[in-house]
């Protein structure tokens, strides 16, 4: 049974080992990050320092590091690994459910609709997800590990309980629950709570190191987050809070018809239908008094659904980090709840009619696996990935970049244009949008049309102005010979970035042109103490030093 659901996974994921990287997150996690080229010594106590991408993740960087001493800095053996990982899951996935319940099918259920299932592509086909790939790998190893604790207990086994669930919260801190997902098990299956000697508050302390783990880890990850900017966000506590209970019902939905699904769903904002939200919410609060309702003769219901709802709270977007409503990836460990929850729900099929079981079971893992490759297949290009997306989403303005950037790649700029014209549309202070429209004008020699373009972003979103932005501007009215105007944005660029060689040069040069030689004699003396090599300061430097002694 292990080496079916693990040739599942290798047949529908094949497609994944062609393709390359993609502009979303690999640069930042792989291509352009300077402490995954290989295991050495500077670049694993990187990984243990760095906050990069907003986390604290050294087990996710040292795989990475791993891959690359492995396979070089080729996409395809970053792609195997994702695979390979998601195999191990499922197997290991099968392994827990088996030990911990002795049912043969239904856990092979389990796994094979993890196996297959459509909302796991992105998990699987995107490099930068791997964290999410290690943090289950290393959560379902913890689930073997408590098992073994639970039948037996030792400080030994309690050890390997505790060892797999930081590797798990060192790959993604999403781990955070897993503390509350080992007091699900012992609910159901385990039934300790019925035990005479299992009282809550016995089982609650018995997870006191876990719990503890579980703190300083998200604290680690709070001080991440706000050092990379990532819990800046303008969206009220309300609005989040509405949009929580909307995403809990979507994802639902997309277990039961996984279509339409997208690399990014935009955040709906200030067009959030509290009608909906409150629908949702309703939903959520009667499905809940109704599995504890049941909870008696059905416990698996109960434990799959609390499992699902507290598995995915720490990505539901109370705290919201990113602009999106809602990701395919935050769902890999919490449907899992959902699987069990049905798998172990459902009759014994050599009773009557219930014999059908079996083919109903076929027919959806028949119809998840056709829509895996279907959803595989969109993963090929950037172009696919998030035309796609633009496709089956409203308003989709970061897909609009998206798929502007993966055309001007290929040179096909009419087209980058139109779609980087309506992501600016629709969000006027979306900045690379707008900031990517002015690079195609320029490319165009539209420089007049670069330069107020950037300046409308700038009166629309002055929180949104980075060095890139008054550098890009200082081009744009430098290169409509319009000196005085872009000196004075390489100066505010400059400030912004003061160890910048390139913005550096652009100011003194801009200022050479604008014939305000002491102005530009300071500055190249700045670039070239930054980088004594500069060829460019250098001979406008002597250019200067030969007009003064003519």
């Amino acid at each position: 049974m292990g080496l079916c659901l693990v040739f599942c996974v290798l047949a529908l994921y094949r497609p994944v080992l062609d393709n390359g990287f993609i502009s979303f997150d690999d640069p930042l996690y792989v291509t352009e990050n300077p402490h995954t080229t290989g295991l050495n010594g500077e670049n694993i106590r990187a990984a243990f320092d760095q906050f990069r991408a907003g986390y604290w993740i050294p087990v996710t960087w040292l795989c990475y590091m791993a891959d690359f001493s492995l396979w070089g800095d080729g996409p395809r053996g970053f792609h195997f690994t994702n695979v390979m990982l998601h195999a191990a899951n499922t197997l290991l996935l099968f392994l827990v459910f088996f030990r911990l319940t002795a049912s043969v099918w239904r856990s092979f259920l389990v796994a094979a609709l993890f196996a297959a299932h459509p909302l796991n592509v992105e998990s699987v086909a995107w490099v930068s997800e791997r964290k999410g790939l290690l943090c289950a790998f290393f959560s379902f190893a913890s689930f073997l590990a408590y098992d073994s604790y639970v039948r037996k207990p030792g400080v030994l086994r309690y050890a390997l309980v505790f060892l797999a669930s930081i590797l798990a919260m060192m790959s993604k801190p999403v781990a955070v629950v897993l503390p509350v997902l080992f007091l699900i098990l012992d609910f159901w299956p385990l039934g300790r709570f019925s035990r005479q000697d299992g009282r809550a508050g016995r089982l609650v302390l018995e997870k006191a190191p876990v719990f503890a783990l579980s703190l300083v880890i998200g604290v680690i990850t709070v001080i991440a987050h706000a050092a990379f900017g990532a819990l800046k966000s303008d969206l009220s506590l309300s609005i989040r809070v509405q949009n929580a209970f909307i995403s809990y019902a979507l994802y639902l939905k997309k277990f039961v018809w996984p279509v339409d699904l997208a690399v990014f769903y935009p955040h709906p904002a200030g067009g959030i239908s509290m009608i909906t939200a409150a629908s949702c919410a309703l939903l959520l609060l009667a499905a809940t008094l109704v599995f504890f309702q049941v909870s008696a003769k059905r416990p698996q219901v109960l434990a799959g659904w609390l499992w699902f709802l507290i598995a995915l709270f720490p990505a539901i977007g109370l705290a919201q980090a990113g602009g999106q409503a809602m990701a395919d990836r935050f769902a890999y460990i919490p449907l899992i709840g959902v699987f069990f929850a049905v798998s172990f729900s459902l009759p014994d099929a050599s009773r009557g009619l219930k014999r059908l079981v079996p083919v109903i079971c076929a027919s959806a893992l028949v119809f998840f696996a056709a829509a895996t490759v279907r959803q595989v297949s969109y993963w090929e290009s950037p172009t696919a990935l998030f035309g796609r997306a633009a496709e089956v989403t409203t308003d989709n303005y970061y897909a609009e970049n998206r798929l502007g950037l993966a055309l001007s790649e290929k040179g096909e700029t009419g087209e980058a244009t139109a779609h980087f014209q309506k992501a600016a549309a629709l969000k006027p202070g979306y900045a690379a949008a707008r900031n990517n429209l002015a690079g195609t004008y320029m490319a165009n020699g539209e420089f007049d049309r670069a330069a107020d373009e950037l300046k409308a972003l700038l009166k629309i979103n002055p929180e949104g102005a980075t060095p890139e932005i008054y550098n890009n501007l200082g081009a744009a009215l430098a290169q409509a010979a319009d000196y005085d105007e872009a000196a004075v944005w390489f100066g505010k660029a400059a400030k912004l970035a003061p160890k910048d060689v390139r913005i550096r040069y652009n100011l003194a040069n801009t200022l050479f042109l604008a014939s305000r030689i002491p102005e530009a004699e300071s500055e190249l003396k700045a670039v070239l103490a930054l980088d004594p090599a500069h060829k460019m300061a250098r001979e406008r430097l002597q250019q200067i030093t030969d007009g003064k002694q003519r």
